[in-house]
């Protein structure tokens, strides 16, 4: 996988939503920061069902 990789965030308002409330949790942190704390919780603590579901769910927005 490579250290840097473009990812489309603000085309979904749930998702600005959702880093400003992650920002207001650590001010400091960056935006890399925050979405690996994000995908290693989500990882980490999520039923794989529900992974599956929220993923696929982002790649069916992505066709549409």
């Amino acid at each position: 996988m490579n250290d840097e990789v473009s990812i489309r965030l603000g085309s979904d308002p749930r998702v600005r939503r959702g880093i400003k409330r992650l920002q207001k949790f650590a001010p400091e942190a960056d935006l890399s920061q925050l979405v690996r704390a994000a995908v290693l919780f989500f990882s980490e603590s999520a039923a794989e069902r529900d992974i599956e579901v929220y993923i696929r769910e982002q790649i069916y927005l992505d066709q549409s």
